[in-house]
């Protein structure tokens, strides 16, 4: 079954507001999504057990923890909700590291607008249009 785009909630992660701004304009303007920041993994965790988040778009390095952290800490709970590492400081050794512990996408910063928008289509289960 195909989803649609209501009431899907993103957690977007990233310790550059900047960054923040970019990725909850492109989800709004994508429709029909909702999206929640947080500028570390404590504050991300945190939503993450407050609210049915449908994705997760993590930078790598951020205070304290990285996007790595977020990603096990995630997974030892048994969620199967889709992550997506999208770093500018993400090496070939990391990358394959992410995937191996369960990131769904890993994307480097900064990414074509097209493939950010195709990959969180394609986490999301919505079809391209």
């Amino acid at each position: 079954m195909t989803e649609t785009r209501e009431n899907k909630v993103v957690l977007v992660m990233d310790d550059e507001k900047m960054i923040r701004s970019m990725l909850v304009r492109l989800i709004k303007a994508l429709g029909g999504m909702t999206s929640i920041t947080a500028a570390s993994v404590e504050e991300g965790f945190k939503a993450f057990t407050e609210e049915k988040i449908d994705l997760i778009i993590s930078d790598l390095s951020m205070p304290g923890e990285t996007g790595i952290d977020m990603l096990s800490r995630v997974r030892a709970t048994g969620s199967k909700v889709p992550l997506m590492i999208f770093s500018g400081s993400l090496n070939q050794g990391e990358a394959e590291k992410a995937v191996a512990m369960g990131a769904n996408k890993v994307l480097n910063k900064p990414a074509p607008i097209e493939e950010l928008i195709a990959a969180i289509q394609e986490l999301l289960g919505i079809p391209a249009e």
